[in-house]
């Protein structure tokens, strides 16, 4: 009966350990870079967003996806401009008011198209 309750109590913490490092990495974001090409798009305070933003138009597809792009330049802040950007999702949210959370990228290269 002893070893029955050890074999339990280690599956046990096994699986606490297991599920602890699964939903923190998780949490942490993806650390694959993405390459795409998208435009800079100002969404001001009456948006609720309040920022510069990069809308991702994936080929085949009929709709883009928003960004807040963290790490942005300063001569990349003009609306409407194209560019191609490496980046990773970071795992955090942008809140958008009433457009809702959209994710947070970290840019690592970014270069005018």
């Amino acid at each position: 009966m002893k070893s029955y309750k050890k074999m339990i109590l280690k599956l046990t913490v096994v699986f606490l350990v297991l599920a602890g490092s699964f939903l923190s990495c998780k949490e942490k974001g993806d650390n694959t870079s993405i390459v795409d090409i998208g435009i800079i798009k100002y969404y001001p305070p009456g948006d609720n967003c309040n920022a510069y933003m990069i809308e991702i138009k994936k080929e085949g597809l009929e709709y883009s996806k928003l960004y807040k792009p963290n790490g942005l330049p300063k001569e990349f802040e003009v609306d409407d401009l194209q560019v191609k950007v490496t980046y990773r999702i970071s795992g955090e949210k942008h809140n958008c008011g009433f457009g809702g959370y959209v994710p947070i990228i970290n840019i690592i290269k970014i270069q005018k198209q």
